[in-house]
């Protein structure tokens, strides 16, 4: 259990003992539990407060407030600026920048493993059975590209079972090789 003990003006978190202290010994499980005692000795209670998105705590323990009627210390704030309308609506614009820009990213990498396949299949590099067997399932995976969540993208692509085939198992490694850098 921790509290706030000042000792010779100093402010220190301590744990507090656990069987003595100042000769109190192993009474009612020991002085940890002799929360009485506790603020006749100098341990204070601490207190968290509960903070805002605008509000850090201030862990600097000379800038708490000690309630010595109460034996609790609490913790100080720290005021962070909230950012007007104006940067508010910077950072929106810039967010929506990146997810357009991760959308777009994610169609052109679907559409070029789609046409990759298509290809190996024209060219008779891959049977319509290989490419059935590859398209389907890299299909809902990179489906998750197309709305620019690649994260999404990888969980279900890593479903997709290890090919028995070498030349398929090769394909499923080289697009996941690419969809990882993206």
């Amino acid at each position: 259990m921790k509290k706030l003990k000042i000792e010779n003006g100093i402010r220190k978190v301590v744990n507090v003992p656990k069987d003595r202290y100042k000769g109190v010994k192993n009474i009612n499980k020991g002085y940890e539990t002799m929360t009485e005692l506790h603020l006749q000795d100098g341990f204070l209670e601490i207190i968290k407060p509960t903070l805002t998105e605008f509000q850090r705590l201030d862990t600097n323990l000379n800038n708490g407030f000690i309630d010595e009627e109460n034996g609790t210390f609490t913790y100080g704030v720290i005021k962070l600026p909230i950012p007007t309308d104006e940067e508010l609506e910077i950072e929106q614009e810039n967010d929506a920048t990146t997810i357009q820009e991760q959308v777009y990213a994610g169609q052109q990498f679907y559409n070029k493993i789609k046409r990759r396949l298509l290809r190996k299949l024209e060219k008779g590099n891959l049977t319509q059975n290989q490419f059935d067997k590859l398209y389907t399932p890299f299909r809902l995976a990179l489906n998750w590209c197309n709305s620019g969540d690649f994260d999404l993208a990888l969980i279900e692509f890593n479903k997709i079972e290890v090919f028995n085939n070498n030349k398929l198992e090769k394909i499923r490694l080289k697009v996941y090789e690419e969809l990882i850098s993206l």
